[in-house]
Order: structure tokens, then sequence, then C-alpha cells
């Protein structure tokens, strides 16, 4: 009688949690607790690994296959901001632009600096600038006259590291005074298939640079085209190089 009566009062008990919502909320409370006992292990593993890296070292904490949460120190970027203070940006070395001061005399000028302050401009010649240029070249098509066998006639200004040094091949190398600049003169020649290839240097250092203007021209056989063309004149564009070269101006 009393298992009977026990068994009644159990099935009742049962339905009136259903009824009240007890045996749902007991079940909510556990899966809250195993939420929070998650969470904190979690956090001490995180702690752990940050006090256990030696300081100023980033940790990687992998949260499940695709992602990642990369923690950094605050030490750390305070040590990376010193080094960006000890250590000089690459913009303070010596570069070259073009530049268009759009006033008399119109023209172009390439402008060299060093640590945000201008060393030397010069007048560029008619043409236009190449697609290869970067912060230690400048690259310039020069204009070239039609009905001669010159193709090509190319400016190149470029920023070298260390003293100037005439190649192995240079032919016919000298000095030149322009000004107060005195330039180490050379000059290259090429040949082959019918194509010619002249290169005309001119260099100087300062700051422990060197500042290098290279006249390259490309010219064919005129006889080889029909009907034949007039040889361009070579001594013209050796003048038109040496003519620019003196309207450098030091500041």
């Amino acid at each position: 009688m009393n298992s009977y009566s026990n068994q009644s009062d159990k099935k009742r008990s049962s339905v009136e949690d259903r009824i009240t919502g007890k045996g749902e909320s007991s079940f909510a409370s556990t899966l809250i607790k195993i939420a929070i006992a998650l969470f904190i292990a979690s956090s001490a593993i995180l702690l752990y690994i940050y006090i256990a890296k030696p300081a100023g070292m980033p940790f990687t904490a992998f949260t499940d296959s695709t992602t990642v949460v990369s923690v950094i120190p605050v030490d750390s970027i305070q040590h990376e901001e010193q080094l960006e203070e000890q250590i000089p940006s690459a913009h303070t070395g010596m570069t070259i632009i073009m530049d268009d001061p759009n006033e008399p005399p119109y023209r172009m000028l390439g402008v060299i600096s060093q640590d945000d302050q201008k060393l030397y401009t010069f007048e560029l010649p008619d043409g236009g600038p190449a697609e290869d240029d970067n912060d230690s070249t400048l690259t310039f098509n020069l204009v070239v006259e039609t009905g001669t066998n010159l193709s090509e006639s190319l400016l190149t200004v470029a920023i070298r590291n260390g003293a100037c040094v005439n190649a192995e091949e240079a032919e016919r190398a000298g000095v030149m005074q322009v000004g107060d600049i005195g330039f180490m003169k050379s000059e290259m020649s090429d040949a082959g298939a019918g194509q010619y290839y002249n290169t005309f240097n001119y260099s100087f250092e300062k700051n422990g640079k060197c500042i290098a203007f290279s006249l390259q021209l490309h010219s064919a056989n005129a006889q080889a085209f029909d009907p034949p063309v007039q040889e361009f004149d070579l001594a013209e564009k050796i003048k038109g190089m040496e003519d620019m070269l003196k309207t450098i101006k030091a500041y």
C-alpha cells in the first residue's frame, strides 16, 4: 500500500514539475553552469599562455579550424614604436621626382631631394616620362624626329649608393666641369644586326650618393631603310644633353 502511494506521489510530482516548469528550469540552469565553466577554463588557458610567453612576444590562439585570433601584448606595440623612432624611415633617403612648376619658362623639372630638403633641380627636355620610374630613377623618353635613322632617345637619371665609377667597357672616359659640379664623363657603344646603341654617361657625387645622367641612343643602318633615310645628328644630341646639365640648380 505504501509502495503504491509512493509511486503515485512521484508521478504526481513529475506531472506538477512539467506543469510548473521546474524540470525545464533545472535543465537550463545546468546548461548555464556548463557554459560558465567552459568560459572560465578558456580564459584561464589564454591567461596562462600570455604569462608564460616572453615579454614583447605575440601569441596566437586557435578558436576553431578556420578562425585565428592573434593577441599582441601592449609592451610589444610599445617596443615597435621605440624601434620606429630609432630607425630612419625609407623616405628620408635621396630621391628624384618630376615636377611641373606651372610657371615660366613652363618646362618640366627634375627635382633631387634628401631628407625632405631640395638639393638640385634641372630642366627636362621635350618628351615624356617612361613607365618604369621609381624614387631613385627617372626615365624620360625624348622626342625623336622623323626622317632619320634614330629610333629611340632615352634620358635616365639614377641615384646610387656609393662613389661614381665608370664601367669597365666605358670608352673615352674623362671629366667635365659644369658650373660648380665636376662630372665624370664616359661613352659606351654596341652594335649588331644593323642596330647601333650609344650611351653617354655624366655623373657626380653628393652626400655619399652617385647622381648619374645617361643619354641612350638607339639607331639603325640608314641605308637599310627603303628608301634610305638621313643619319641623325649625333653631335646635336650630345650638345642637347650637355645643355640640359647646364640647367642644374643647386639649393
